[in-house]
């Protein structure tokens, strides 16, 4: 039904009233790939202009791009862009941008044709081509039979009287003369009469009052002809329902009789009540004008003119709609008239539309972070988290890297977030954690949270980042409002236990499905390093929204060793020993050992601090070696093992052992 077009030759529609319209192109600039910073790959701008009206109008409201809607009527757009309105008055000075583009003198202004000019529309969310556009338009706030005032003095055809019947909001004429003249006048119950040889629309024709004596024959019979068709069975008028966003909409009037259904197709803007009532008035008019009469008058009454009511004495009232003056003859053919009476707007139920609500894009939200553990298989590398709040509809994302942005992926899926509503105490990464619990206020809009299996969750489902920390749960409980309680942790994924810390309110909670998270390749020797991430969503500022992250190049680390063991054999032998492992070999079953290279510590409680470089997972100290080192027999203290290599101390650092 909206379909916006651009060719020359094309019939541009005077709209009145409110109305919605797809316009045409009419000037662009060619489509040009972004090129700012965040833009991503494959993002493209476009500036271009759409005429709307060939006669002035005061404002747009709403706007749809692809059938959905990107502007309010309070003026917010859902896209980035920045339109402006020029209204089509003949005084109206050209567009700013049109100017600069094509050149001084080699522009119009498009005086008296109301049109729009987008400049820099993102053209992301379409696959980088101009959407088709229609538009709410608010023409005037007339009344239709000054519509037709405005149609009909183009063909010098004079509008006197008013129209009672509640006709239409909106009209989008095509301007072809006195068809359009005769289709609105027929809407606004009008009849096209003369007075004193000038063509009129009234709704308050000459009436003439005619004994039936004073009737001739007009064809060489004996008296008048009375002609009847069959009157139509029924009446439909298809129309643009105002209530339902300008959608097609159908309309019937109808009598238990068969006979042919005339179809009347009109671009007015109505509601659905007025439309059947408006084919139930056209139903009584059609079925009326089936009964024709012809007969002749004498030259008394030459002044009959096609359009007067004739009074008939004993057969009703007739409109005139052919006349001819033959010899001294008057030739008539008149139709007889429906009642004009002014009824009251019939019910009706135009169905319910379902549109998707305009809701301005949404904001970005996104972290960089790394795990020691990689949470997809390949080399070390740093995770970028992408979601959004309401409106959010995805994007696309790149990494500053020397001043230019290299893109790195796209993300659409929303993901659930929140934030914490209490502090959460750190816990053993070892065991289930049934004591803590998450409360988290879930941002307006997101997908739910859902319960899962502990069976599940140890294959990896459920995963949250909150803080710097990676960890699970089993179970998801709705409370009061947008918020949500989460249960059965499981503490200090990926390898991040060394990370953990008191989480406090406030701090965002993110679900991680390691399938939504875009990976960035951390080349050796990238500790150090600043990584700049930016998303470039519908919703974003211009240059995007950015976060960064230091590097220490956790997945490339050395990794602590477990099962950290120290005793005293009888003779006061000191011995110890430890289970190797690495990020590749997380479990610590693997029957080789990831690394043999230790820095062993026994910490004695008086502060004393002895160290050992071990190649191997076991280390032993007699008692004359203790003496030695000391001057006395090892007393009470802790044991540390600590992975020689690259990384974090406190990841490659064990948990203490106490002797």
């Amino acid at each position: 039904m909206f379909v916006q077009r651009s060719a020359y030759g094309d019939v541009l529609p005077r709209l009145y009233g409110r109305s919605r319209a797809a316009g045409q192109l009419i000037w662009a600039l060619p489509i040009a790939g972004a090129r700012g910073k965040g833009s991503g790959r494959g993002n493209a701008g476009a500036s271009f202009a759409i005429a709307l009206s060939s006669g002035p109008v005061k404002d747009v409201r709403r706007i749809w791009a692809d059938g959905r809607e990107i502007r309010s009527d309070t003026g917010a757009f859902e896209v980035r862009t920045t339109m402006r309105l020029h209204r089509g008055d003949h005084q109206q000075q050209l567009d700013s941008l049109i100017a600069a583009a094509e050149g001084e003198g080699r522009s119009p202004a498009y005086s008296g044709l109301a049109y729009v000019v987008f400049e820099d529309f993102d053209l992301a969310p379409y696959g980088n081509r101009i959407p088709n556009f229609s538009f709410e338009v608010v023409a005037d706030d007339d009344a239709p039979v000054d519509w037709l005032r405005d149609q009909a003095s183009k063909a010098a055809i004079a509008v006197v009287g008013t129209s009672d019947h509640e006709v239409a909001q909106g009209y989008a004429a095509i301007d072809r003369g006195l068809d359009e003249c005769g289709r609105l006048s027929r809407f606004c119950d009008l009849s096209l009469s003369f007075d004193d040889g000038r063509a009129q629309f009234s709704n308050e024709s000459r009436l003439f009052e005619i004994g039936r004596e004073q009737l001739l024959a007009a064809t060489g019979g004996v008296g008048p002809e009375l002609m009847r068709d069959n009157p139509p069975a029924a009446v439909s008028l298809t129309y643009l329902d105002s209530d339902r966003d300008y959608q097609a909409g159908r309309q019937r009037a109808a009598r238990t009789r068969r006979g042919l259904e005339l179809e009347c197709e009109a671009p007015i803007y109505t509601s659905a009540g007025v439309a059947r009532s408006i084919s139930a008035r056209l139903l009584r008019q059609s079925e009326a004008a089936a009964e024709r009469i012809r007969f002749g008058l004498s030259w008394r009454w030459l002044a009959v003119a096609v359009g007067d009511l004739l009074e008939i004495e004993g057969i009703g009232r007739w409109r005139v709609t052919e006349r001819d003056v033959c010899g001294l003859l008057v030739h008539v053919v008149a139709e007889r008239t429906a009642d004009s009476e002014i009824r009251p707007i019939l019910a009706s139920d135009p169905g319910r539309g379902l549109p998707a609500p305009m809701m301005p894009a949404g904001v970005t939200e996104l972290k960089l972070f790394e795990a020691p553990v990689s949470l997809k298989a390949g080399g070390p590398a740093a995770w970028l988290w992408m979601s959004g709040g309401p409106g959010w509809r995805g994007a696309q994302a790149a990494l500053l890297a020397n001043g230019d942005d290299v893109h790195i992926g796209e993300v659409r899926q929303l993901m659930p977030w929140g934030r914490l509503v209490a502090p959460v105490e750190p816990r053993p990464e070892t065991l289930w954690d049934r004591a803590s619990e998450l409360i988290v206020a879930v941002e307006e809009g997101m997908p739910h949270f859902q319960s899962r299996s502990e069976m599940d969750v140890l294959g990896g489902a459920n995963l949250l980042h909150v803080g710097d920390e990676l960890l699970q749960y089993c179970d998801a409980e709705p409370l009061d409002g947008q918020r949500v309680r989460l249960t059965g942790l499981l503490r200090g994924r990926f390898g991040t236990g060394f990370l953990m810390r008191p989480l406090e309110a406030g701090e965002v909670v993110r679900l991680v499905a390691p399938t939504m998270l875009l990976e960035v390749d951390l080349p050796s020797g990238s500790a150090g390093r600043e990584l700049v991430a930016l998303a470039n969503g519908r919703g974003d500022p211009a240059g995007g929204t950015s976060t960064s992250l230091v590097v220490d190049e956790l997945g490339a680390s050395t990794m602590a060793p477990v099962h950290v063991r120290a005793w005293r054999d009888p003779d006061r032998t000191l011995l110890c020993s430890w289970v190797s492992r690495s990020a590749a070999g997380w479990n610590w079953a693997a029957s080789d050992p990831a690394f043999t290279d230790f820095v062993w510590q026994f910490r004695s409680d008086d502060g004393r601090v002895v160290s050992r470089s071990v190649n191997g997972l076991a280390f032993s100290l007699s008692l004359s070696e203790q003496i030695a080192l000391l001057g006395e027999p090892f007393g009470s203290g802790v044991v540390v093992v600590a992975a020689m290599g690259d990384g974090p101390a406190t990841l490659r650092t064990s948990v203490a052992a106490k002797i």
